[in-house]
């Protein structure tokens, strides 16, 4: 609960917690948009991996990430269940990130999420690059660090959950106003 509250309904706020009630409620749209910031960073590459492995496997096997690299097919066997279980894995974390961006106080388990999926992912690739080039190796570990670096980003700036309820419960509009 943001401080200066309270969760009845309709009561206004004593004039000595308005002060910080506004100041919390700032704070509360800052974590907001920060959020918002992070998911936008990993919305286009998701649908892109999610869609692309879901739907043409053997194309995203060959071709990824695209642009003339091929880090995938540095790997010597093709096994179209798991890419398209790859493509459905993303999805879903893209479905998950969309949610997100509409509520942002949800960000922690996204980052949650995320991070499960993209620190061992990060894990794995540090420690098998073979079949890649030097500049492939090292893009595609930036790339994944920057992956795994936004789910914990998510985990430690999203607000908790019952701040973004609080502000909406309160009867009070995405400023913080009495409506």
């Amino acid at each position: 609960m943001l401080p200066g509250m309270s969760r009845s309904r309709g009561s206004e706020l004593p004039a000595a917690s308005t002060a910080s009630a506004r100041v919390a409620i700032g704070r509360c749209h800052r974590r907001r948009l920060w959020v918002r910031l992070l998911v936008v960073l990993i919305i286009l590459p998701t649908a892109q991996v999610g869609f692309w492995a879901a739907l043409a496997p053997e194309s995203f096997v060959s071709d990824f990430p695209g642009w003339g690299m091929h880090w995938t097919a540095a790997t010597d066997r093709f096994d179209e269940h798991f890419v398209r279980d790859v493509g459905f894995l993303h999805l879903a974390l893209l479905a998950a990130a969309v949610y997100t961006f509409v509520r942002p106080w949800h960000g922690r388990m996204l980052g949650l999420a995320w991070a499960v999926f993209a620190v061992p992912h990060l894990w794995f690739h540090a420690g098998h690059r073979t079949g890649l080039s030097d500049w492939a190796a090292v893009s595609s570990l930036a790339m994944l660090a920057l992956s795994a670096g936004v789910g914990v980003a998510l985990l430690l700036l999203a607000p908790p959950a019952d701040e973004g309820r609080v502000v909406f419960a309160e009867g009070r509009g995405r400023s913080g106003v009495k409506r």
